[in-house]
């Protein structure tokens, strides 16, 4: 999650909905992660060149 935070691409679940994906209507994101922050990547593609440098579209 550091890197999709950095990358902007990280978004946080709001706290019920986290609550109801607790309590079975899907993953528990706590257990998942071993974090508590709800935190969950956007989908995305980055393409890096062989020099190291990352190009985001933007």
């Amino acid at each position: 999650m550091a890197a999709a935070t950095v990358f902007g691409i990280a978004f946080e679940v709001p706290g019920e909905l986290a609550s109801k994906y607790k309590e079975g209507f899907g993953p528990d994101l706590d257990a998942a992660s071993g974090e508590t922050h709800h935190l969950l990547p956007h989908p995305a593609v980055d393409i890096g060149k062989s020099e190291g440098v990352v190009l985001s579209p933007t």
